[in-house]
């Protein structure tokens, strides 16, 4: 079967959505499928090239950076996209196309659907539903409702990665049915290994240093316990955003260097490492669909700290595998790491109920089992 996929991030560019896409492209290529993905050119990298049986695509836009895209490169991906996919699709001829976000992606699929009759799916990942991110996009997302509507109503079908992200798409979405297919994690590099004991443990954040990460409540948690004189700890902040700078900032005013680093971007080849290493893995943040560093921490062995939020709720189970606090609560955050950072022996059954759940109910083959047998269904 010939399989279209479009995203406009793809390793190395952006984070969760584009590590997915990846993934799930490379599980159907395994399968014996033919499978063409559709992103976003970028300097250095070709326009076009085959990575583990994945044909790859590059069409050009504005985009600066490989972590994180604007409105207007977002606008630069879906307008280039509506002049180059037509030609693409007539001739890859796919039997079903494939939209990661319904936008800016869908907009393609939909076009080459109008044109040629191919069938499209829509995968929901978080950002490109209204009032996922209220703040940052409900102004555009108020602007672009009915085509987003539109996109929606014309799919073959519509994944969200949680069932928070559903609930939130049928606010808007009214009677158009919605199926729930979780992200998957590499079980297989991502594995635990007992961290070096120097008496020190080590908490963990991996994720893009934006206000929707909720990384500065985070900080505070630190803060918290710097000023109860626990000091057997140190948080490790690895990502890169908009926020990076006032972080840093927030760390030197709150005089946190000895207890908090920021580590910048780490590629993904390297970065199973740093889980590795750690004992804790917090995530702080306000909104999500399904976030793949959790998975990815889950895999790795680790306890998870997260916030009660759609996405954490289905992979933390609070007392298990992890705690649950509330969003942007950071003495909740504080109060449960120190319960763990002093319960080694709790620490390390939470982390083997991690492992468990992540290696039972997140593989990559049984999230792509679930995506063909809906491709099937569009044939």
């Amino acid at each position: 079967m010939n399989i279209l996929i479009v995203n406009y991030e793809f390793p190395p560019l952006g984070g969760g959505a584009g590590n997915a896409t990846y993934h799930i492209a490379k599980e159907m290529a395994h399968r014996g499928h033919k499978v063409l993905v559709v992103s976003s050119h970028f300097k250095g990298l070709a326009k076009e090239e085959w990575i583990d049986g994945i044909q790859i695509k590059r069409i050009p836009t504005l985009r600066k950076r490989k972590e994180s895209v604007t409105i207007l490169e977002l606008l630069s991906f879906a307008l280039s996209s509506i002049w180059y996919m037509p030609k693409i699709a007539r001739n890859f001829n796919p039997e079903v196309s494939f939209a990661f976000f319904g936008l800016p992606c869908g907009i393609s699929t939909l076009v080459i659907k109008a044109l040629y009759g191919i069938p499209y799916i829509v995968s929901l990942r978080g950002a490109d539903v209204p009032g996922f991110i209220e703040r940052q996009v409900h102004f555009y997302h108020f602007l672009a409702r009915p085509l987003i509507h539109y996109i929606w109503k014309k799919a073959k079908y519509l994944i969200t990665n949680s069932q928070g992200l559903k609930d939130l798409a049928l606010k808007s979405a009214g009677d158009i049915k919605i199926e729930v297919i979780a992200n998957g994690v590499d079980a297989d590099l991502y594995q635990p290994c007992k961290p070096i004991d120097n008496g020190t443990k080590k908490i963990l954040f991996v994720g893009r240093l934006s206000k929707q990460k909720g990384v500065h409540y985070l900080i505070d948690s630190i803060r918290i316990l710097k000023e109860k004189r626990i000091n057997s700890f140190h948080l490790e902040i690895i990502g890169d955003g908009p926020d990076k700078v006032k972080l840093e900032e927030k760390v030197a005013n709150g005089q946190l260097e000895e207890q908090i680093s920021l580590s910048g971007w780490v590629d993904k080849k390297a970065i199973y490492k740093k889980y590795q290493e750690a004992s804790i893995f917090a995530f702080p943040s306000l909104s999500e669909g399904m976030p793949n560093v959790v998975l990815e921490a889950m895999a790795s062995g680790l306890p998870i700290l997260a916030t009660r939020i759609a996405g954490n709720e289905e992979l933390v189970r609070d007392g298990e595998n992890g705690y649950l606090v509330g969003v942007k609560d950071s003495q909740a955050l504080a109060d449960r790491l120190i319960e763990l950072l002093h319960e080694t022996d709790r620490l390390i059954e939470m982390g083997k109920m991690s492992r468990k759940i992540a290696y039972e109910e997140y593989s990559w083959s049984h999230v792509v089992d679930l995506y063909i047998d809906l491709i099937d269904k569009t044939r």
